[in-house]
C-alpha cells in the first residue's frame, strides 16, 4: 500500500470512470510499477475479481465486499517495490473474523 493513501483503498470500489481516471494518473506519473499496466487493466481486472467473486460463492463462502483486498502472508519486497512510499498494516491471524471467510471447498 502507498502510505500517503492508506490500507483498504481500493480501485475496484470505484466507478468505472474514476477508477480509469486514478489508473490514467498513475501510468502518466511513471513513477512506479503500477505505471507499466496496460491500458485495458481495469476491463481484465474487474473481469477477474467478477469470476473469482462467483467461484468463492459457488464454494460457500459469504464475501461481504464485492471486490477483493489483495494481502501477503508476511513481508514482500517485491510488492514493497511496487509504491514510492511503501507501508503495511500488520493483522494477527487470530484477531480475523471466521465468519464470512469460510469456503467448503
Amino acid at each position: 500500500m502507498k502510505k500517503s493513501v492508506g490500507p483498504f483503498r481500493n480501485l475496484s470500489s470505484l466507478s468505472e470512470q474514476d477508477a480509469e481516471a486514478v489508473a490514467q494518473h498513475i501510468r502518466q506519473e511513471g513513477r512506479n510499477f503500477a505505471s507499466q499496466r496496460s491500458a485495458d487493466y481495469m476491463m481484465i481486472r474487474r473481469e477477474l475479481e467478477r469470476k473469482a467473486y462467483e467461484q468463492f460463492i459457488t464454494k460457500g463462502g459469504k464475501p461481504s465486499n464485492h471486490y477483493p483486498h489483495y494481502l501477503t502472508l508476511g513481508a514482500c519486497a517485491w510488492l514493497e517495490s511496487w509504491y514510492t512510499e511503501p507501508d503495511w498494516v500488520t493483522i494477527l491471524w487470530e484477531d480475523l473474523p471466521a465468519s464470512g471467510m469460510e469456503s467448503t471447498g
